[in-house]
């Protein structure tokens, strides 16, 4: 379990200050904001064969290879997944933005408009009653996000042979570490990078899980400070979580 105690009742009574001044202002609340985040590009690693990286490698690599190519699949679809829905919470103009934010603005919006969200320790953590269609898109990135990630946890937890890659992947950085050519190092960087991408990815899955699932439990107990932070738009609720975010940031 990774503990978070970021949303704080501390804390929401700063964003329902921040809103309660924000919300007079007609700038604020119909702010047009353009900026967005170019995407960076992915590594020449995703694009390699990495069947054949491993099975020259070590003895029954070609398997490993296969597993690993699932994994940096995983890892691309988790990554677009998330980053789909920072997008529509318009994460880019948040400082230190992080999960526990975005779930606060996205249930803030969310419970402004008059949807209904009903929170629980056990998947989907947060379920969004939504019957309105100028929110579906946003809902709908919520609901594709937080199944994959259930549904990824669900399987590394479950399934071993990925540690065993994980290991491999160690072993192979440091044999070809102890050879003293191009092509040798050429296969650490490469090698390494998968070390690298395979721990983010297992640690961000068991991250999210975990922040999520406290999140459900930390918006059950200050449901009411919700609530009073919604009543403060009530004639000016956001059109766009942009405008939110730029009410309370």
């Amino acid at each position: 379990m990774v503990f978070s105690l970021f949303i704080t009742p501390a804390i929401l009574g700063e964003y329902y200050e921040t809103i309660d001044e924000a919300v007079r202002d007609p700038l604020k609340v119909n702010y047009i904001c353009r900026k967005f985040k170019i995407p960076e590009p992915e590594p020449k690693i995703f694009w390699m064969d990495l069947v054949k990286l491993y099975g020259f490698g070590i003895k029954g690599g070609e398997v490993t290879g296969e597993r690993m190519s699932i994994i940096m699949k995983d890892y691309q679809n988790l990554s677009s997944s998330k980053s789909y829905f920072f997008t529509n919470i318009h994460y880019v103009c948040v400082p230190d933005f992080n999960i526990e934010i975005c779930l606060t603005v996205f249930v803030i919006f969310c419970k402004s408009h008059k949807l209904t969200i009903t929170a629980s320790s056990e998947f989907p953590y947060l379920n969004i009653q939504n019957e309105k269609t100028e929110y579906t898109d946003m809902v709908k990135s919520w609901q594709e996000f937080i199944g994959l990630v259930h549904k990824l946890y669900e399987e590394y937890k479950k399934f071993k042979f990925f540690e065993d890659i994980g290991e491999k992947t160690d072993f192979l950085v440091k044999k070809y570490q102890a050879m003293n050519d191009e092509k040798a190092r050429k296969k650490v960087k490469y090698f390494t990078q998968l070390r690298d991408i395979y721990k983010e990815f297992v640690q961000d899955l068991v991250s999210l899980t975990s922040k999520i699932r406290l999140f459900s439990e930390v918006y059950n107990k200050n449901i009411e400070m919700f609530e009073r932070i919604c009543k403060l738009m009530n004639g000016n609720e956001p059109k766009k979580c942009d405008n939110l975010i730029h009410m309370m940031f």
